[in-house]
């Protein structure tokens, strides 16, 4: 690793996104409506002055609209709220970080521009150097798994898997 980055994790929920940049001893700024993060913030109203650049931002705004409407045995018909998503590319428009990456399911590629890359059950947006080895589909899953039983269940599944996060900080490293 050559510099320190400053990620800004939007959306960061446990901070699954940004867990191997912050190991890699990056400086990561987690924002949510919920604790644990840095931020404590709606990111439709983030709090950070429009001269702040960090050098990656990432997003991973919450996907249950998109996936109900994807799923056949779900879907109600309604338009999914599209405005965390909008926040998101809006705080990429306002902050022009140099590398940036928006994560979510297949049920928003049908309403958001073709994606870059899909790793498992991910679909990843933005301009990122692509991952010169990337996870193997089988270890990016297995919130599947999850009994109904587990303590904050909706939070815990929406945890980006480390080797995904691993492997985009390694290429934007590299790049």
């Amino acid at each position: 690793m050559s510099r320190t980055l400053l990620v800004l994790d939007l959306f960061c929920g446990l901070g699954g996104f940004s867990k191997a940049f912050r190991e890699r001893g990056h400086r990561v700024i987690g924002v949510d409506i919920v604790p644990p993060c840095e931020v404590q913030a709606d990111v439709k109203r983030l709090p950070f002055p429009k001269s702040f650049r960090p050098d990656v931002i990432l997003a991973s705004p919450p996907c249950t609209e998109y996936a109900r409407e994807w799923m056949p045995w779900s879907r109600t018909g309604k338009e999914p709220d599209h405005s965390l998503m909008h926040a998101a590319y809006k705080a990429v428009a306002t902050y022009k970080p140099r590398w940036w990456v928006i994560e979510n399911v297949r049920g928003a590629v049908q309403y958001w521009p073709p994606y870059r890359l899909r790793i498992g059950s991910r679909f990843l947006w933005g301009k990122f150097p692509i991952p010169a080895l990337l996870p193997n589909e089988a270890i990016c899953h297995g919130k599947e798994r999850l009994g109904p039983t587990v303590k904050d269940r909706a939070r815990v599944r929406a945890i980006i898997p480390y080797p995904i996060s691993l492997a985009l900080c390694q290429s934007i490293e590299a790049a």
